[in-house]
Parts: structure tokens; C-alpha cells; sequence
């Protein structure tokens, strides 16, 4: 008797598990982007996440330290999506923590962001766009493994009952 999470990956679905990881390291690749842009006094700037985490080491400056904690909350994100979606070859976990991932993804750029910038950059828009493919993939994933398992447990009833017969 197979339990229904001890399943081995398939062909099908390891394709859409690396395009899962795939998509967390370009979301990775992506905090280098600018991700804020500012206006002060009539002068255009922008700030990647990787320059807010630095920022936020090297200056006192309360705004700064708030946009570095941001930052580093933009870089971890990513990074568990990822080793989820590397390290899970059997269950479904995977797909559940790219699915959370990817709804965080977009909450925090779509409202924490705006607390500090009014304008949102290339980079955080790009993330928006990356995250809900990797939702669609996760879900895709979720439902492709779901599928599997079915036919599986099915396959192994009808050779039971061919056995019992």
C-alpha cells in the first residue's frame, strides 16, 4: 500500500519544478532593478534593494533603516521560494510555499512600497509580472501533481483488482 505523499517526481512535472526555481532566481536576479524611485527636489532617483540593504548599514537615518528591513524582507522572499521549490521533489509543499510566496511577492510591492515611494520602478514591476507566472506555475504544478497521483492510486486498484479476480 502506497501512502499518497510517497511519490517520485515524474517526468511531467519536473520541467515546471525547475521553471518554479527559474522563476525565484530571476526574482533574486531582480533586486539588483530599481525597485524605488523618488523625486526631491526636481532630481530623479531610483534605489535597488540591494543598495536599500546597504544604505541601511551604513547611515542612522530612521527612513533609510525602515526601507533596509523592507529590503531584506524583498530578499527573503525569493530565496524560500526557491530552496522550496529545489529541495521538494515529492509533495505538494512546494507549489503551496511558491503559491505564498508569490502573494507576498505582490502584497509587499503593491502596499509597502507606496508607503515609501509613490512610484514604483522597472524592477518592481517586472517582479509583479514574475511572481504571477510563478503563482501560475504553482498552481499549475499543484494540479499537475494532483493529476499524477490520482491516475497512479487508480492504476494500482484496477491491478489489485485484476490480482483479486
Amino acid at each position: 500500500m502506497s501512502s499518497s505523499f510517497a511519490s517520485k517526481e515524474n517526468k511531467k512535472t519536473k520541467p515546471l519544478r525547475l521553471l518554479l526555481c527559474f522563476s525565484f532566481v530571476l526574482e533574486i536576479l531582480l533586486l539588483s532593478m530599481p525597485y524605488i524611485a523618488m523625486v526631491h527636489e526636481d532630481m530623479y532617483y531610483s534605489k535597488t534593494m540591494v543598495q536599500l540593504m546597504i544604505t541601511m548599514m551604513s547611515t542612522k537615518e530612521q527612513q533609510w533603516f525602515r526601507l533596509g528591513i523592507v529590503a531584506i524582507i524583498f530578499a527573503v522572499i525569493p530565496v524560500v521560494g526557491f530552496f522550496f521549490a529545489v529541495f521538494d521533489k515529492n509533495s505538494l509543499l512546494k507549489c503551496v510555499v511558491g503559491c505564498i510566496c508569490s502573494f507576498l511577492g505582490i502584497f509587499c510591492i503593491v502596499f509597502i512600497i507606496p508607503q515609501f515611494s509613490s512610484v514604483l520602478a522597472i524592477g518592481a514591476m517586472m517582479a509583479i509580472v514574475l511572481y504571477l507566472f510563478a503563482f501560475a506555475i504553482s498552481v499549475s504544478l499543484a494540479l499537475k501533481t494532483l493529476g499524477i497521483r490520482a491516475w497512479q492510486k487508480q492504476e494500482e486498484r484496477l491491478a489489485k483488482e485484476r490480482n483479486e479476480a
